[in-house]
């Protein structure tokens, strides 16, 4: 797979794992749950664009300057 797809993938899922996060959890659950969504999420969205085949930088500057 096309690494700038993989990496496009990967920001998306991290993205959206983020505004849920936000959105729908942080008014009911306590706020140490937060951070750690966020980091579940950069987590699963370097792990997915690795296993399509990018580098797992989930930047585009830097997936672009160093593609």
């Amino acid at each position: 797979m096309n690494a700038y797809l993989a990496e496009f993938i990967g920001m998306i899922i991290f993205l959206t794992i983020i505004l849920i996060a936000v959105y729908f959890i942080s008014s009911t659950y306590p706020k140490v749950v937060l951070p750690l969504l966020i980091g579940f999420g950069l987590f699963l969205g370097i792990f997915v664009c690795v296993l399509l085949g990018g580098p797992g930088y989930l930047n585009p500057a830097v997936a672009i300057m160093l593609g």
